[in-house]
């Protein structure tokens, strides 16, 4: 019964943003306390728990992502990238990067273009520290896709209300 509780409960603060609640529930999913089984929602929350800076939400992206199929992999991954692009899209500073680590680190196969571009625009709002991985994924594509995935942002980034 307390953890059908601690699961509420999580649920509200995970909802709001709260990454420590967000791996929280991960776990709760994880290993079916207070809700059963699910590998969907555990890799979903551990995912946001790791984009707001939980750390060790990762031991529980990767423990899920060890067990389930490609096609959850890609449920999951598309389901948070709606989420932010949304978020994005609407002004919030925090989802391009949060957007381009989705699309480097998450899917099964990196979307690196996708990538590319919304840590540009996470760099263009004067987030510094993509740079590094900026410049890892410039080593990953050809010139002229880099050329052409720059202008893409640069088109994203102007319907980005500032």
């Amino acid at each position: 019964k307390d953890f059908q509780i601690a699961v509420e409960l999580f649920t509200i603060l995970a909802n709001e943003g709260e990454p420590t609640s967000q791996h929280n529930l991960s776990i709760l999913y994880f290993k079916g306390l207070g809700s059963p089984v699910s590998y969907r929602r555990a890799l979903y929350w551990a995912w946001r728990a790791s984009l707001g800076g939980s750390e060790p939400a990762m031991a529980v992206v990767d423990d899920v992502r060890d067990i389930v199929t490609e096609d959850l992999i890609g449920v999951v991954s598309e389901e948070i990238v709606g989420e932010l692009t949304a978020k994005a899209m609407d002004g919030d500073k925090d989802a391009a990067e949060r957007l381009g680590i989705t699309y480097y680190n998450l899917f099964v196969e990196p979307d690196l273009k996708m990538a590319y571009i919304w840590l540009l625009i996470s760099q263009a709002f004067g987030n510094e520290g993509v740079s590094d991985m900026i410049s890892e994924i410039e080593d990953l594509i050809a010139i002229e896709d880099k050329i052409t995935y720059q202008e893409d942002a640069a088109e994203t980034f102007i319907k980005i209300p500032k």
